[in-house]
């Protein structure tokens, strides 16, 4: 009689947990924009994308006082390492 009665407390016990869990995760995803994780912040980018994030390198300055070319800044650069490809914007 006293494991029926534990058996039913613990399985009353796990119901309720799961129910809460259930109330806030809808909770968070209600409170949480798209795309974003539960702190606000945009997920983690997968281990590729980290790596191609560590070799690129994110250069501005005036074109006043210069116009560089990509060979141009493909020669500048490359004295500190490989260059594997320049993207110029305007």
């Amino acid at each position: 009689r006293l494991r029926k009665k534990f058996e039913d407390e613990a399985r009353a016990v796990a119901a309720t947990a799961a129910t809460a869990a259930a109330s806030q995760k809808a909770e968070e995803a209600k409170a949480t924009p798209a795309g974003l994780d539960k702190s606000g912040l945009p997920p983690m980018p997968d281990a590729a994308a980290q790596a191609q994030l560590r070799c690129t390198l994110k250069v501005t300055w005036d074109p006043v006082t210069r116009d560089y070319t990509a060979k141009d800044l493909h020669k500048i650069f490359e004295v500190h390492g490989t260059v594997r490809d320049v993207v110029m914007r305007e």
